[in-house]
């Protein structure tokens, strides 16, 4: 009796299928009528949702008049008043900036593709505000609503040794109708590097 052993080598690959995903599936910005909108591909949304179920991206009609001219006249397609789309760690993937709040906290995250899989970079956590209950004078005009810009880095922006430039927020200067200064404005650039984000600060 004879006994045939047959040997079979199999070539294994990592899979693809994830990585596919990454790339075919693309967030986007919308405006319709003056109302922006962000929509998430799946894989998006359910890491948001694995970060805070809570977690909800502020209304257009949350931010100054001031703030919403300014992305207008921007005629950026992949910015919005409370996003962002970016490639944060320059994989070729986009990540998204956004602004918002859990109802307890306001926060500013990144949705930023990693390997396989989106997840959420916290990138700042301050107290929960109630937008029209904040009051802001723009070339002393009243106005209430979050009142600052979510700028991305221009192509080609020079980066520094350590991270690359990713976004900068902008707090204008307010005045009064008579020209004198009421607050300083002041600006934050975003660098990315070794997976998190670094602030720098300045006064203007």
């Amino acid at each position: 009796m004879f006994f045939f052993i047959i040997l079979f080598t199999l070539s294994i690959k990592p899979p693809e299928h994830s990585l596919t995903i990454l790339q075919d599936e693309k967030p986007f910005i919308s405006c319709s009528y003056g109302k922006y909108a962000l929509s998430l591909p799946e894989s998006m949304r359910l890491s948001l949702k694995n970060f805070n179920p809570d977690f909800e991206h502020w209304k257009t009609e949350d931010y100054t008049f001031a703030v919403l001219k300014d992305v207008k006249e921007g005629g950026n397609h992949d910015r919005a008043p409370f996003a962002l789309i970016v490639d944060a760690n320059k994989d070729n993937i986009p990540d998204v900036i956004i602004d918002g709040h859990d109802k307890k906290n306001s926060l500013l995250i990144c949705l930023i593709s990693d390997r396989e899989d989106f997840k959420v970079i916290s990138i700042e956590e301050n107290a929960f505000c109630i937008p029209s209950e904040i009051i802001n004078f723009n070339d002393g005009i009243k106005e209430t609503g979050l009142n600052y810009f979510l700028w991305p880095a221009e192509p080609g922006a020079p980066s520094d040794s350590s991270g690359f430039f990713i976004f900068t927020l902008g707090f204008p200067q307010q005045t009064n109708g008579d020209g004198e200064l009421l607050n300083d404005g002041g600006i934050i650039d975003y660098y990315f590097e070794n997976g998190s984000f670094r602030a720098e600060r300045e006064i203007l």
